[in-house]
């Protein structure tokens, strides 16, 4: 189980050098009002649907010339800037590039982020507490007196990035959400990838030892993962669901501290977590999921629903099974390094 929870914290952080923070985009970053709309401002709806493209090959070509050389050179901020302004112009292919490339670019400068804002014996983060307290408020930003500290958090959401604290201290966190107004501009692939993690983004399947969720939306997500990871075997991002999927199957069967695994009165298996079992089982025939899930139940059953050594065991011989079921060795780093 303590692999479990070393996993759960490393999808955590994932789900997010040094970045000069006297060289501020201040030409392209106003006041937080329009920060905040900008943000969140869909791609205008009146414009050419993907199929209804005329762009040439060409003209294709030159734009993900000039957004490669972005990569290299730019922040977050100027790459989702670049996306807006071209992805209603290129092919689902080409739409999917640049979306992977995003993310690997909000990955790298989120270190170098998190760096920033711990450096100085943390007075960046002491000055984001006497703001925000323990959570972060958009609305509070303009409150910030550092401007050069005020101008760097409104580069990070403009970038893609929100703020969670952890351990009492403020993370960038990658916004997944923010991707979902790209949805109709990608491959099918590339939707279901954000639908997937833009719904952890958007609200955190853990909150400290406590899952945040519902035991029914936890399967639902469990189940989600497993879809993709079936339906698109090959998929640029499919360790990234992957650690998902492992997070969610972990906490499915272990359970948390607001819904122990264990009644306390009859120190017999929680009869909630029974039931989600069972109509997991039930309305799902024929997953990986809902197969391990019964071998599971049905190994209780038999042990008269107690949780012992033995369960424990079974339980970890069956998260291996669902690792070489979906073959996700490759990909889970994290969770087969300890």
């Amino acid at each position: 189980m303590k692999k479990w929870l070393i996993c759960i914290l490393a999808v955590v952080l994932i789900l997010g050098g040094c970045t000069d923070t006297e060289n501020n985009p201040s030409d392209e970053i106003n006041k937080n009002k329009e920060m905040n709309e900008e943000v969140e401002k869909p791609i205008q709806k009146d414009q050419t649907p993907q199929e209804e493209k005329k762009l040439s090959k060409e003209d294709e070509e030159k734009i993900m010339i000039q957004y490669n050389d972005l990569l290299t050179k730019g922040k977050p901020y100027e790459v989702l800037a670049f996306i807006d302004k071209n992805i209603l112009e290129l092919s689902e292919e080409n739409a999917d590039e640049i979306i992977q490339g995003l993310e690997k670019i909000q990955k790298q400068y989120k270190n170098e982020y998190t760096e920033i804002l711990m450096e100085d014996d943390l007075v960046k983060q002491n000055q984001l507490h006497k703001i925000f307290g323990y959570k972060f408020n958009k609305r509070k930003v303009e409150s910030i007196e550092d401007e050069d500290l005020k101008a760097l958090v409104v580069e990070m959401i403009k970038g893609g990035y929100k703020f969670v604290t952890l351990e009492g201290s403020f993370y960038p966190m990658i916004d997944y959400g923010y991707l979902k107004k790209y949805q109709p501009y990608v491959s099918d692939e590339m939707r279901a990838y954000i639908e997937i993690v833009s719904r952890e983004s958007d609200q955190f399947t853990w909150n400290g030892n406590v899952v945040n969720i519902s035991w029914k939306v936890l399967g639902n997500r469990t189940l989600q993962a497993e879809s993709y990871l079936r339906k698109y075997p090959d998929s640029a991002m499919r360790n990234e669901v992957a650690n998902l999927y492992m997070m969610y199957i972990g906490a499915f069967m272990n359970g948390s501290k607001n819904m122990p695994l264990l009644d306390p009165e009859t120190n017999q298996l929680n009869d909630k977590i029974l039931k989600n079992y069972r109509d997991l089982i039930s309305d799902n025939e024929g997953s990986i999921t809902a197969e391990v899930i019964k071998e599971y139940v049905d190994a209780m059953e038999k042990n008269d629903f107690k949780i012992d050594d033995t369960i424990m065991e079974l339980s970890n011989n069956i998260h291996q099974k669902v690792i070489e079921k979906l073959n996700l060795g490759d990909g889970l780093t994290d969770y087969n390094a300890q």
